[in-house]
């Protein structure tokens, strides 16, 4: 893996340099923050194109005006220097689960609090580390999401409720029958199966309470899940009525439906339903795998999937991220030191840490070469990549989302894995600028955000980022972050260690 850390990010990594730059250009964290960032090339994602050397006025975490440099006289007024840089509206990943430790299941969570403990400290300042300063978690375990709100330091974060999911269905199947319902209060009864969960209901269970309770969670969206099984057909599935209740009964409330998908049968079954929003590329193939090119049938879905105003999720790093496990050098990588406490990574370098490869291993033939299994993952991601381009030359929407953790694989790294994700987008063949949009005003559009984020606009929350490179030039701008700005504080801090240095 090569090395992502060459950024010059730590401008001001000198204890007195930054007491002074403290003072001079932001109040504390607890006072609004009014300021000036001048001279700077404002990049507007929608359109692709930048307005050179002008001043963008911020007051109490909203952009007030933009205007021209030369019209800057108050000096009174606190100034961020912009010359030679650029700024764009902060970067919204809209698939992440913040209720997941890197590498953990429950019990080494149980075993190892104090590595928890660091990590969810640290979890807030990772992803604003790599510029998402808007996050939407797609299934977070009760009381996360509020927990995450109330870090001084964080992205602002969004969520989709509870997820629907069949009592017996994926993911709630890979959690005992006695914790089912307490980590999914969504659960939804399954009328086509011989056993339910006690105290489960049709009367009680069903998609029109489910999404009552989403709307009463402070959800943005509905999400739910169509996944029969990573390798064959073995899990049960919403049926055809089911999955167009729930999109219809989202669609009444203006709340965007996000579904699970990841197959050519489950697009299928789910992309005339009524679903705003796939969470994933196209990656297995079903009856069609390891055929060459893309294959008509899957042609023709992704094109109803166009006809239909579907917006697809490509998460490549779904896949990437299990690679990552096969990779001798990815846990020595010094970007994992920005986002990760030092006890952490060293945990994940212990025979411990190796369950989740070790699972995945135990699906293969045993004794298959490592080569072998890399080949077969990586036939896998170009299947998901081939779709994603077939879609894309038809001007699919497409929005950003890591899936960030997309399993307990420790190569989904909260923050690097977003950037990582940006990188495989653009080695996808996606231009820079759809890229940006993706990030930013394409999904705030597809969530219902756009009043308020996604764009350099006046009136629009001050969340920004400046940027030492030209985003519409080149994918490393993204690792080149000089400044983020959340609300109403900038911010020049230093992730490194567990330390956060805030101006």
């Amino acid at each position: 893996m090569p090395n992502l850390c060459k950024r010059p990010l730590f401008l001001f990594n000198i204890l007195t340099a930054y007491h002074i730059l403290f003072n001079a250009l932001c109040y504390a964290t607890t006072s609004p923050s009014t300021f000036i960032i001048n001279n700077i090339s404002v990049v507007n994602p929608d359109t692709g194109t930048i307005d050179k050397n002008r001043s963008v006025f911020i007051q109490k975490g909203i952009i007030k005006h933009i205007t021209s440099s030369d019209s800057i006289r108050d000096i009174n007024i606190k100034i961020i220097d912009g010359s030679e840089k650029y700024l764009i509206p902060g970067l919204i990943d809209s698939h992440v689960h913040i209720s997941g430790t890197v590498g953990m299941q429950l019990p080494h969570e149980k075993k190892h609090p104090e590595i928890v403990k660091l990590f969810n400290a640290q979890l807030p300042r990772s992803y604003l580390y790599h510029g998402f300063t808007t996050l939407v978690d797609l299934g977070a375990y009760p009381g996360r999401v509020e927990a995450f709100k109330k870090h001084v330091i964080s992205s602002e974060i969004y969520s989709c409720g509870s997820s629907l999911m069949l009592e017996n269905g994926y993911p709630a199947l890979f959690q005992p029958k006695e914790n089912r319902v307490a980590l999914f209060p969504n659960l939804l009864f399954n009328p086509q199966s011989k056993t339910h969960l006690p105290g489960l209901s049709a009367i009680q269970n069903n998609v029109r309470n489910s999404i009552k309770r989403v709307i009463n969670e402070g959800g943005i969206c509905v999400k739910s899940y169509h996944e029969d099984g990573f390798a064959k057909s073995i899990w049960p599935v919403p049926s055809s009525e089911l999955q167009q209740t729930i999109n219809h009964e989202a669609a009444k409330h203006n709340l965007p439906s996000i579904v699970h998908a990841n197959s050519i049968n489950a697009y299928k079954a789910i992309i005339n339903s009524g679903v705003n929003i796939i969470a994933h590329g196209m990656w297995n193939w079903d009856e069609f795998k390891g055929q060459s090119g893309v294959p008509q049938e899957i042609k023709t879905t992704l094109e109803n999937a166009v006809n239909n105003k579907v917006a697809i999720m490509p998460t490549f790093r779904v896949v990437g991220s299990n690679m990552d496990l096969f990779d001798s050098t990815f846990l020595n990588d010094k970007a994992l030191t920005h986002v990760l406490p030092k006890q952490h990574i060293a945990w994940l370098k212990t025979p411990e840490a190796n369950w989740f490869k070790t699972m995945l291993l135990s699906n293969l033939p045993k004794g298959t070469p490592i080569p072998k299994v890399l080949n077969i993952m990586h036939n896998i991601y170009n299947q998901g990549q081939r779709a994603f381009q077939y879609f894309y030359q038809l001007n699919g929407q497409v929005v950003f989302g890591s899936d960030t953790p997309s399993s307990p694989s420790y190569g989904s790294i909260p923050g690097l894995n977003g950037y990582l994700e940006l990188r495989a987008m653009a080695m996808a063949g996606m231009t820079l600028k759809d890229i940006l949009a993706s990030a930013t005003i394409n999904n705030a559009r597809a969530l219902g955000l756009d009043q308020s984020i996604g764009s350099i606009t006046e009136g629009k929350t001050a969340n920004l980022l400046i940027l030492d490179k030209n985003p519409l030039e080149t994918i490393s701008a993204y690792n080149a972050i000089d400044t983020v700005i959340i609300k109403q504080y900038c911010r020049q801090f230093l992730a490194e260690s567990g330390r956060l240095y805030q101006r």
